[in-house]
């Protein structure tokens, strides 16, 4: 594969690999009432994940339609506007091409289209985009817009999705720590700014993969360290993973985007039990396979710095601290439980 080409923006900066990304028919990419658009995520051969937000309580119909008709009507109910309505979609043909449609509780009605994974025989081919690293006082994000009128099997959003410790209009004071607060930092990167709304363009029609760096919480976290070892959470005891900082971080961002909620399994591993799963592999036909890695929620707590880059031991001590020479190289980044996955 081939780069075709970099796009650079106001605090986001786009790699399109291999261009290629056709629309749905409909222009309209908000309404008053789903006002972040709609999307879908986590596609693989035989799912999807359907996404919006409701500004209205009520209920918010979903239909998927074939070459051959409806394959798929259900609906989600809303009690919290702030709380986006998900539904998870299986029993879908792979490598296929399907239109959906939102309807909103009063009417309103946005469509798009996704295409599922290609058949683990294939040979078609992959085309897809990268993008991260965004923040709600720079929206509305143009170079975002240059994915207009394409056609990708799949778009990544490789975290900082958000910067909740960074001042916005949605958060002057800088680092939120409620829910509230994070849903509203989400709430402002996909919102319409001065009529504007490129993410909403590009997500209704290509389908997403999404991950968390560390702004999704809170700046340079190390989910796998002691809370006590960072003032910046409030708790005594226990993982940064277990605060109510990650938590409330972690919620905002698995609602405000098209994935599945899964959760590690209680199997006696403090790092990881009961926690959010965002491990994410797929396969696309011969040609690829995809990984999608959480690389902040169980990482260890950083080590120290080298104080004199110029001195041998200080550098092989900070190397032997690294793998845990002495201690059978029990650090991770990933934790065991998606190492083993992987």
């Amino acid at each position: 594969m081939s780069f075709i080409k970099v796009l650079a923006g106001l605090g986001l900066l786009a790699v399109a690999i291999q261009f290629s990304i056709a629309g749905d028919d409909s222009h309209q990419d908000t309404t008053s009432s789903l006002p972040n658009g709609i999307s879908s995520g986590d596609t693989t051969q035989s799912s999807t994940v359907l996404w919006t937000r409701s500004a209205i309580a009520g209920d918010v119909r979903f239909q998927i339609k074939d070459d051959h008709g409806i394959v798929m009507e259900d609906s989600v109910h809303v009690k919290n506007p702030l709380k986006p309505a998900k539904l998870f979609v299986d029993q879908l043909q792979p490598g296929q091409t399907y239109r959906y449609k939102v309807t909103s509780p009063d009417g309103q009605t946005l469509k798009g289209i996704f295409k599922t994974a290609a058949d683990s025989y294939s040979h078609d081919g992959l085309s897809f985009g990268v993008t991260g690293d965004w923040r709600g006082e720079l929206a509305p994000y143009p170079a975002i817009n240059n994915l207009e009128g394409e056609t990708l099997d799949f778009f990544v959003k490789l975290g900082d999705t958000i910067y909740a410790d960074i001042a916005s209009p949605a958060a002057p004071k800088g680092q939120v720590r409620t829910l509230a607060e994070y849903r509203a930092k989400h709430q402002e990167v996909y919102a319409s700014h001065n009529g504007i709304n490129n993410f909403a363009t590009v997500q209704k029609n290509v389908s997403i993969f999404s991950t968390i760096d560390d702004h999704e919480v809170i700046n340079d976290f190390a989910g796998g360290a002691p809370a006590s070892t960072d003032p910046r959470f409030s708790e005594a005891g226990g993982w940064i993973n277990q605060t109510a900082l990650y938590k409330n971080g972690l919620r905002a961002f698995v609602e405000y985007n098209a994935i599945t909620d899964k959760r590690y399994p209680l199997t006696g591993d403090r790092l990881t039990d009961g926690r959010r799963d965002l491990y994410r592999a797929q396969r696309y036909g011969q040609t690829a396979g995809m990984y999608i890695l959480d690389a902040r929620s169980f990482r260890n707590q950083e080590l120290p710095g080298i104080s004199d880059i110029t001195d041998p031991a200080k550098i092989g001590s900070f190397i032997a601290q690294s793998f845990d020479a002495e201690k059978n190289t029990t650090r991770t980044m990933l934790g065991g439980k998606t190492t083993g996955k992987a």
